[in-house]
């Protein structure tokens, strides 16, 4: 399967390819969205995994604007924090 991951953390991002990799995945990353849409457009993915939250952007809406360019690729958010974060649980 090939899994586009988005997350501006370059730490989460690193984590989240390494377990993607490990289990057979193919991963593209991108720490934006606008990175993140250039990879889709020259290659297709069977999902997209993404932290909702980014520094300057959000991921959902990423994905509304994925869904509105008419884009049926699954889709999954999460919220990572940094670890220096007060409010990471």
């Amino acid at each position: 399967m090939r899994v586009l991951v988005l997350d501006d953390d370059e730490e989460t991002l690193e984590v989240a390819e390494r377990a993607l990799e490990h289990d057979g995945h193919q991963v593209l990353g991108a720490r934006t969205p606008s990175e993140a849409a250039r990879l889709l457009e020259a290659t297709g993915v069977d999902l997209i995994v993404l932290d909702v939250m980014l520094g300057n952007a959000s991921g959902l809406d990423f994905c509304r604007r994925l869904r509105q360019e008419g884009a049926e690729v699954p889709a999954s958010g999460a919220r990572s924090q940094p670890s220096g974060d007060p409010r990471r649980v």
